[in-house]
């Protein structure tokens, strides 16, 4: 994956992304229109599209299946509807940066559109057809398998002649679906989520009692800073036992700790 420029102020707002997520009710639309918002915030982008897609199309235009779109931010109904049509296969005006996206085998893909299409893009007819009118300017675009076999294609916008997201921005968002994509569709077997979350217990319970805190923290969304703060640790010994609970759960980040607990009992 590439470099990493993010704090560790960044991935404790993931962290409460996903936790948020996973207290509201179980509705699809809920809780995808929810991690939109939330994350258009956390990259400074105005407007969001996820769509699941058409199987007949996952390897060449990407086009949606009817009704699976969410949107995030503030869309006007029109918008909403040229945005569908689109998406759907009506409007014949594909983004030049789409087959590039699908045509990545990697199970979670991210890029900016700045760093994929050239000048080129201005003069496109998706560009003239579909962006201007939408107000849309630059983007993220993501695509992702949920664990439940959903192929998600996404896309994060700024407002037309805003500046580009960053690669920090771009970082982000690729390091919260790698980890989390299962946050997009609903727990498809309760029983399967019970025995997880009677697994992480019996690893909680037979762990070192001062490493349950941390952990407890962590999870939290605090920083190592934070949290050696809040417990009264030297900042030394909370980044030893950080990296002893990662040894503990088989993880090499906070992202992938927290992916093993999104369907647990709380610490």
């Amino acid at each position: 994956m590439m470099n990493t420029t993010f704090t560790d102020g960044d991935v404790a707002a993931l962290l409460r992304i996903a936790g948020e997520v996973t207290e509201l009710e179980q509705d699809l639309h809920v809780r995808r229109t929810h991690l939109l918002g939330r994350l258009l915030s956390l990259v400074g982008g105005a407007t969001a599209v996820c769509s699941e897609m058409d199987q007949r199309f996952v390897s060449t235009c990407g086009w949606a299946i009817p009704g699976s779109l969410t949107f995030g931010g503030d869309m006007t109904s029109s918008q909403k509807s040229l945005v569908s049509r689109y998406l759907t296969g009506a409007v014949d005006a594909l983004d030049p940066c789409i087959p590039l996206l699908l045509r990545e085998q990697k199970p979670v893909v991210t890029f900016r559109r700045a760093d994929v299409v050239d000048r080129s893009w201005y003069r496109s007819d998706h560009f003239n057809v579909v962006r201007r009118p939408l107000g849309f300017g630059e983007s993220i675009y993501a695509k992702l398998v949920t664990p439940d076999g959903r192929r998600l294609k996404l896309s994060f916008h700024r407002e037309l002649h805003d500046s580009p997201f960053t690669e920090r921005d771009v970082q982000l968002l690729h390091l919260f679906h790698e980890n989390l994509s299962g946050l997009y569709s609903l727990p498809a077997r309760p029983q399967a989520a019970s025995t997880s979350a009677a697994y992480q217990d019996l690893r909680i319970t037979t762990m070192p009692a001062r490493l349950r805190p941390v952990l407890r923290q962590l999870l939290a969304g605090d920083a190592e800073k934070q949290v050696a703060l809040k417990l009264g640790l030297s900042p030394h010994t909370v980044h030893e036992y950080t990296k002893a609970l990662y040894k503990t759960f088989g993880v090499n980040s906070r992202g992938e700790l927290l992916a093993q607990f999104v369907t647990s009992s709380p610490v």
